[in-house]
């Protein structure tokens, strides 16, 4: 009798465990990347706010459309970028060109800053993965080419400031000026082509997945 009694109550505990519902924790990546973590992990910042969705299902699809719209921002921003950047150049090659394409320059540069913040915020903000590697991927390169061009377009602007406030002071005949504007200018294209350059070599990683 005592040992009826007690598979009795195994049985029932033991169903009791089987009942209990899998969390969200339970199907989140065991290696997810520490920014996901910070906004989706098992107590991450979007957790139980009107943005969690409260299924991993739901999280997937959220993800993909997210990641979609980060495509279409970012294919916008190398075409804004790559305008930009012919127009820059035309700035500084022509005689008058300064002048001419100052305003244009500094309008698509706040355009171009604008939906690449945009672009990398869809990126960074989405749900995670099913799953991550450790292994070198195109996705990897890809996230490693982001660290490049996110750092040279967080420099721009403040390269651009610096290069047009040493340009007024040069034309006002503080000493020293030009020779500034002119460092600063070289570092300003330097910076720009190469952040140009790792954006576009960015999405090309991306057409191999």
């Amino acid at each position: 009798m005592k040992n009826l009694l007690f598979i009795l109550l195994l049985s029932v505990s033991f169903s009791d465990e089987l009942k209990t519902e899998p969390t969200i924790a339970d199907s989140l990546p065991n290696n997810i990347p520490f920014v996901k973590s910070v906004f989706w992990g098992d107590n991450g910042m979007f957790r139980d706010t009107f943005v969690d969705p409260k299924s991993r299902m739901k999280e997937l699809r959220i993800r993909r459309n997210m990641l979609q719209l980060h495509q279409r921002f970012a294919l916008f921003t190398l075409g804004a970028m790559i305008f930009q950047s012919s127009i820059g150049f035309k700035m500084t090659e022509e005689g008058d060109g300064y002048n001419k394409y100052q305003d244009l320059h500094m309008n698509l540069g706040y355009l171009t800053f604008g939906t690449y913040m945009t672009a990398a915020s869809l990126s960074i903000f989405s749900p995670p993965g099913m799953k991550y590697t450790k292994r070198f991927s195109s996705n990897k390169l890809h996230q490693y080419l982001a660290l490049i061009h996110f750092a040279g377009m967080a420099a721009q602007p403040w390269l651009g400031y610096q290069t047009s406030v040493a340009g007024i002071e040069c034309q006002n005949g503080v000493p020293g000026r030009c020779d500034d504007r002119k460092d600063m200018l070289n570092m300003h294209k330097t910076v720009g082509t190469i952040t140009v350059s790792t954006y576009f070599l960015a999405f090309l990683t991306t057409l191999s997945k």
